[in-house]
């Protein structure tokens, strides 16, 4: 049985403030960041996703203020308004967190989160548990420094990631560490502004299953790199490496490559599990590369992927399994 977020949203809220009889859903606008919490029902195998949107207002703050005089269950905070509100939300996390003895599964973070925030919130990460399954950046603004912050002050490991960018400018590449992930995907919301925040060393360096990149400066030569990469054994895990970049000359992207060109004829067909749902590639012919332990991946570049006034293709390598 899977249940429908919103009311989700609403049982979350009621578990959480029923007895106090103070917070209707009505206060609840704007919001800081989203988790979801999933469990397992008791009575059944079916699997229950509870989605917990933590949406705070100042309009919350009155409430919070008068809850902590009456019960006395935090410590005094300062007046500062942001700072209660983040601890109101990470207190409420915990609780429902412990109510149904989950961890938190996904964290939607703002892209251009203060240093002040982006800290907090990891520090809390950090002290709650050691493993995310899902974390997504998104906003219409980009701080660079966020990222910075984040990934040099995160202790635990995060197994998808997401960059859903929508800004309007050119933005600087941040560190992100080695991406050991089950997958990574990043697209941004205009081709004048491509994905330029992951580069071909990030790529060659990872250890991720899923790699999904919207319009990037990917050229012949970062794509040669990365495929001379795996075949030497980088990507040991990889199945899926698709990027939207400008169309590609083959003769200089396999330079230097081993490879058999296959009949348009034949037809191939990958499916990837991603998350909770299935990904299925289609190649018709395309070029066969090697691993050196034998490993076979296909690649090709055919479905148009348009976007403003350039014409953008798919690039797709799968690894097949079994070296089928």
């Amino acid at each position: 049985m899977w249940l429908n977020r919103q009311v989700c949203g609403a049982y979350a809220l009621r578990v959480c403030y029923e007895r106090e009889n103070q917070l209707d859903q009505q206060s609840v606008r704007g919001g800081i960041f989203v988790l979801v919490l999933e469990t397992t029902a008791k009575e059944s195998s079916d699997s229950v996703q509870l989605c917990l949107i933590l949406a705070v207002s100042a309009k919350i703050v009155p409430y919070y203020k008068n809850f902590q005089e009456n019960r006395g269950k935090w410590s005094q905070l300062s007046n500062d308004e942001n700072e209660m509100r983040f601890k109101y939300v990470t207190v409420w996390a915990d609780y429902v967190c412990d109510l149904f003895r989950r961890d938190i599964t996904f964290l939607y973070l703002n892209s251009n989160e203060s240093l002040q925030e982006i800290s907090a919130i990891t520090e809390w990460m950090n002290t709650r548990q050691t493993c995310l399954e899902y974390c997504e950046f998104s906003g219409d603004d980009t701080n660079c420094d966020t990222f910075d912050l984040f990934f040099e002050k995160m202790k635990f490991s995060i197994q998808n990631l997401c960059y859903a960018m929508r800004h309007t400018h050119e933005i600087r590449q941040f560190n992100c560490g080695i991406l050991d992930l089950n997958g990574l995907i990043a697209s941004s919301s205009t081709v004048n502004y491509p994905v330029n925040w992951i580069t071909e060393e990030d790529i060659i360096t990872s250890n991720c299953v899923t790699i999904v990149i919207g319009v990037c400066y990917f050229n012949e030569n970062n794509l040669n790199r990365v495929l001379k990469g795996w075949i030497d054994g980088n990507n040991p895990r990889m199945t899926i490496l698709t990027l939207a970049v400008k169309r590609l000359d083959f003769e200089l992207l396999l330079d230097g490559i081993e490879f058999e060109e296959k009949d348009e004829s034949l037809k191939r067909t990958l499916k990837s599990e991603y998350m909770a749902g299935k990904l299925m590639y289609e190649f018709e012919g395309g070029f066969d590369i090697r691993q050196k332990n034998g490993k076979l991946a296909t690649i090709q570049q055919k479905k148009p992927y348009k976007n403003g006034e350039e014409q953008i293709f798919w690039f797709v390598m799968a690894v097949w399994p079994n070296n089928a």
